[in-house]
């Protein structure tokens, strides 16, 4: 089974230059040419990486990596676009966690597959780690229910037994 990709773009061209790119590569690739249509797709299937522009009608890029940001932590976000500012760059880098930022235009096939291969890598990355996260905070609560039982068996052995204590 493929890696699963959703692209983001109003410009038809470019998704299909995409497309074209991708062509015969092991990736599940969805498309969406707004913020809305790719808000549906994004509550609808969990994507490993989403690609998306800045201006998108309906929700924008900025809007729609947020939301990655608090639905799907794990996924990984490229940004690809024709101008961005450096405070621009700076937050998304910074603030949404964006793994990397391209301006128009790019080659698909060469650094830009390479990034994405990059991000299906991360993906699994972040994926292992809230992994092994959970089971480190599974464990604590076990142990911390461990020890409360282990106090209360503790107090009911004070109060049944009287002190062999004598002066």
């Amino acid at each position: 089974m493929g890696r699963r990709l959703l692209f983001i773009s109003k410009y038809p061209e470019i998704v299909r230059e995409f497309l074209d790119a991708m062509g015969e590569k092991d990736i599940q690739i969805d498309t969406a040419s707004n913020g809305i249509e790719a808000a549906a797709r994004i509550k609808k299937i969990e994507n490993e990486v989403v690609v998306t522009g800045l201006s998108l009608d309906g929700y924008n890029g900025e809007q729609i990596i947020t939301y990655l940001n608090k639905s799907h932590p794990n996924t990984v976000c490229i940004i690809y676009t024709t101008t961005i500012s450096p405070a621009q760059l700076h937050f998304f880098m910074n603030e949404r966690d964006v793994f990397r930022v391209f301006l128009r235009p790019v080659d698909f096939h060469k650094e830009f597959f390479s990034a994405l291969e990059e991000a299906f890598e991360y993906y699994d990355v972040r994926v292992k780690n809230a992994e092994e996260e959970e089971l480190q905070e599974e464990e604590v609560e076990r142990k911390k229910k461990e020890a409360v039982q282990f106090e209360q068996r503790l107090d009911l052995q004070r109060r049944v037994q009287p002190s062999m204590v004598e002066y």
